[in-house]
C-alpha cells in the first residue's frame, strides 16, 4: 500500500472467496476487507501495518480466519462486525502491536480459539457500539487463547483509536456485550486488568457473560498498586466468574463468591474503583503519545518490506525457514 492506497484486497458482495498465502501491508485503511460476503476463508496471511484494520470482515457470514499474523493496526489486526449469526471462526492467529488485538463490534456468533494476543493496547475486545447496526455484541466464545502483555499505548491513531480511549493494559475486555464466554484462556502480565466487564463506551450494559476456568496472573505488572485479575464494575446483571485460577486481587473482592455462575440470576453491585478507572481512560485518546511500531521479525523476505528486494537472488535459508509451506509472494 506504500502508506498511500486505502485497501489491499476488497471482496464485496461475493460468495466463496478465499484469500491465502500472501502478505498485505502498509495500507491506510484495511489490508483485506470483506463486505457483505458469504462463506469466506482467509488463511496464511501476514497483515502488517495496515493502518486501520489488518483483516476486516463486515456484514459477512460463514467465515474462517486462520493461521494468520496481524501487526501494527490503529484499530485492530482482526475484526468481525455487524453480523447477526455471523457463524465465524478465528483460530491459530497471532496478533501483536495493535490498538486492539481483536475487535468485534455488534457481531453475534464468533469463536476465537487457539491464538496469541500479545503487546496490544488491549488483547481481545468484543464490543457494542452505535456506529454499526445489529447490536449488541452477543455470543462470542474465547477458548484456549494466550493473552499476554497487552500494555501497548503508542500506536499511531486510526479508526477506533482516533476517537475512543481504552483501559490500556487489559487482557480480555467485555464492554457492553451479552452472552459472551471466556473459558480456558491464559491471561498474564497486564498493568490494569486480566479479564474486565464494563458497559460499552456508549453505556450499553453487559449481561450474562461467563468467565470460567481461565488462568490469570500478574494484573498489576507496572506495580502501581492498581490491577485486578478479574473485574466487573457492577453494571448490568448475571456476569459470572467461576473456577478461575488467579493469584491477584479481584474487583470487587471475592468476586467468585459474590458472582458465582451457579448463583445466577443476580444484579451487579456498583464497584467504583473499576468504573472510575475505565471512565477516566476513555476520554484520554487525544493526549497520548504516538510512535511508529517496530517492524515485525518475520522469517522470510516479503514483497514491500523495507530492505527486501525480491529482484535479487536469495540464500536458500530464506525459503527454508518459511513459516507457511508453499507460500507465494
Amino acid at each position: 500500500g506504500q502508506d498511500k492506497r486505502g485497501n489491499g484486497i476488497v471482496v464485496d458482495g461475493a460468495r466463496g472467496v478465499t484469500v491465502q498465502n500472501l502478505t498485505v501491508r502498509n495500507h491506510t485503511g484495511n489490508g483485506i476487507y470483506y463486505n457483505n460476503a458469504r462463506d469466506y476463508t482467509i488463511q496464511r496471511i501476514d497483515a502488517i501495518k495496515n493502518r486501520t484494520y489488518g483483516i476486516y470482515a463486515f456484514d459477512s457470514y460463514g467465515g474462517v480466519i486462520r493461521d494468520s499474523f496481524g501487526w501494527g493496526s490503529g484499530d485492530s489486526a482482526f475484526y468481525i462486525g455487524q453480523c447477526l449469526g455471523c457463524s465465524a471462526l478465528i483460530e491459530n492467529i497471532v496478533s501483536k502491536y495493535n490498538y486492539l488485538g481483536y475487535s468485534g463490534t455488534n457481531a453475534t456468533g464468533v469463536v476465537i480459539r487457539d491464538s496469541l494476543f500479545q503487546h496490544n493496547g488491549a488483547g481481545i475486545v468484543p464490543n457494542t457500539l452505535p456506529t454499526e447496526e445489529l447490536g449488541p455484541n452477543r455470543g462470542t466464545t474465547l477458548y484456549n487463547n494466550r493473552v499476554l502483555n497487552n500494555n501497548y499505548e503508542t500506536i499511531p491513531a486510526a479508526g477506533f483509536s482516533e476517537t475512543v480511549g481504552i483501559p490500556y493494559g487489559t487482557g480480555i475486555w467485555f464492554p457492553g456485550v451479552e452472552n459472551n464466554v471466556a473459558v480456558d484462556n491464559i491471561v498474564k502480565n497486564h498493568k490494569s486488568f486480566g479479564i474486565l466487564i464494563t458497559p460499552s463506551a456508549d453505556s450499553d450494559l453487559p449481561m450474562n457473560n461467563t468467565v470460567l476456568h481461565n488462568v490469570i496472573r500478574n494484573s498489576d505488572s507496572d506495580e502501581d498498586g492498581y490491577g485486578y485479575d478479574l473485574a466487573w464494575d457492577g453494571s448490568g446483571a448475571d456476569n459470572c466468574f467461576s473456577g478461575n485460577d488467579f493469584k491477584g486481587e479481584t474487583g470487587p473482592p471475592d468476586i467468585e463468591t459474590l458472582y458465582a455462575c451457579e448463583n445466577r440470576p443476580f444484579a451487579g453491585i456498583p464497584f467504583p474503583p473499576v468504573s472510575a478507572f475505565v471512565a477516566a481512560a476513555v476520554p484520554t485518546v487525544a493526549t497520548r503519545d504516538q510512535e511508529e511500531p517496530p517492524e515485525p521479525k518475520r522469517p522470510r523476505c516479503q514483497r514491500g518490506r523495507p530492505g527486501c528486494d525480491l529482484g535479487k537472488k536469495h540464500h536458500p535459508s530464506h525459503h527454508g525457514s518459511s513459516r507457511h509451506s508453499g507460500a507465494r509472494h
